[in-house]
């Protein structure tokens, strides 16, 4: 993908009327025939020529030659940028654009990244970055993101109707992490975390795995007084942390009780 340039119909009238396409290239039309035109290597790697002033990309301007307009997105189907032969270009969205990267040619799902603990999956939406949840498998993050892929439209900026319609559309349930926390093989110690508001939230580190666990137990508890408020969550963990710190206590004391 690149970049557009404008171009008005009086800019391409002139293309069609002065240049063709041949096989993949581009061939200006004179007098006495036809002449490949000389491209330069542009911003991304993509090929162009320069015309009436602007640089154009190969592919937009062999695109534009055959159909007469410019799409604001268009893939190269066998992800080879050298290769512009209008069989191998195809009209996108940005979304369809990324989903052929090299990387998910070769198999990898989209919108799927491993963890240390199964797969996630999130989705962008108007530059709303939407967190989808953990699966145990690729296959089940895969199909969670291509569900929501498939109801984009139903979107309308509320994240929790739009998670509990892609769990119903596609049967499958989320997953938190197993314990609450992880072990970190670089730093050699147990990372503690939790999801609040649908944002992770990183509580301490530890050496001790009983207490990571018990850290991560309290703050179960905590989290149900900041349902929807990650930021007082947070506030009020360093404080409690803060307060225990003179003890050298490792943990949050069980100050919290799990009210009925």
């Amino acid at each position: 993908m690149s970049k557009p340039a404008n171009h008005d119909q009086e800019d391409i009238s002139y293309y069609r009327k002065n240049y063709k396409y041949v096989d993949g290239r581009v061939h200006q039309i004179t007098a006495d025939g036809t002449i490949p035109v000389v491209c330069y290597k542009g911003m991304g790697g993509y090929c162009g020529l320069y015309c009436r002033g602007k640089f154009i990309t190969l592919h937009r301007f062999i695109w534009l030659l055959c159909h007469g307009t410019v799409p604001k997105v268009i893939d190269h189907i066998n992800g080879d940028t050298a290769d512009n032969r209008i069989e191998n270009l195809r009209e996108v969205t940005h979304r369809e654009n990324c989903q052929n990267k090299k990387c998910h040619r070769e198999g990898n799902a989209p919108g799927v990244y491993a963890t240390k603990t199964g797969y996630k999956t999130m989705i962008r939406i108007n530059k709303t970055r939407i967190y989808l949840g953990e699966f145990g498998t690729e296959k089940e993050a895969s199909t969670v993101y291509q569900t929501a892929c498939d109801n984009i439209a139903s979107f309308k900026n509320d994240i929790g109707a739009f998670l509990r319609l892609i769990q119903k559309e596609s049967g499958i349930t989320t997953r938190s992490l197993p314990k609450g926390y992880y072990w970190d093989k670089q730093l050699q110690l147990y990372i503690t975390t939790i999801c609040i508001h649908y944002k992770r939230v990183h509580l301490g580190i530890y050496a001790v795995e009983a207490h990571a666990a018990e850290a991560s137990k309290q703050a179960k508890v905590l989290k149900k007084r900041y349902k929807k408020d990650p930021e007082g969550f947070l506030t009020e963990w360093k404080r409690l942390k803060s307060e225990v710190k003179a003890t050298q206590s490792p943990i949050i004391p069980k100050i919290y009780q799990d009210s009925k």
